[in-house]
């Protein structure tokens, strides 16, 4: 099976697993028009969802030409990447419990 057919039954399953959690709670709150859903936020679902797909699609292509580990080991970069921006981003202090927290629990 290659990658993107991979992806396509990996996402069908996601979704289908997903849909009456989706129906049951948020379903009901959108279809009767209680919030404000606006064309700017179907806008951004949109984005979202093609962005997340070029991602899916460029880290399925990415496993095929490198060496597994070296995969992994960026991943574990990006991962430390996004850790330390969101210690500067929103100014941790050392003496929060959530510092500790990231390392404990990560």
């Amino acid at each position: 099976m290659d990658e993107l057919n991979l992806l396509f039954y990996s996402a069908s399953l996601s979704f289908l697993g997903m849909l009456p959690y989706w129906l049951l709670t948020d379903a009901p709150t959108i279809l009767s028009g209680s919030t404000n859903l606006t064309g700017y936020v179907a806008l951004l679902f949109l984005a979202n969802g093609i962005t997340h797909f070029g991602q899916c699609v460029f880290a399925f292509t990415l496993m095929t030409l490198v060496n597994p580990v070296t995969y992994s080991v960026a991943s574990l970069m990006k991962r430390v990447f996004i850790i330390v921006s969101s210690i500067i981003w929103y100014d941790f202090k050392k003496e929060q419990f959530s510092f500790i927290n990231l390392f404990i629990f990560k």
